[in-house]
């Protein structure tokens, strides 16, 4: 039997799972030093691997695919 979807982004406000996802891409692109890959492929593993997180405590929830952001506000520079 298999239950509602869940959408991690309904425990959190928009601004929240955005800043959620902000900060994970962030960490991404510095992690492979801000070279090759682009803000939007960062953004939306980012997104993935967040949904992930938040599903791993049920495993039996399905997981939807939903894009709340804007990757193209994603700095890819360092400071």
């Amino acid at each position: 039997m298999h239950r509602e979807s869940a959408d991690p982004r309904s425990e959190l406000s928009d601004k929240a799972w955005r800043d959620m996802v902000s900060t994970a891409a962030y960490i991404r692109a510095e992690a492979r030093g801000f070279e090759e890959g682009s803000a939007e492929d960062d953004w939306y593993g980012a997104e993935a691997e967040l949904r992930e997180r938040f599903g791993a405590a049920d495993n039996d929830v399905e997981k939807v695919s939903v894009s709340g952001g804007d990757a193209a506000g994603i700095e890819t520079t360092g400071e």
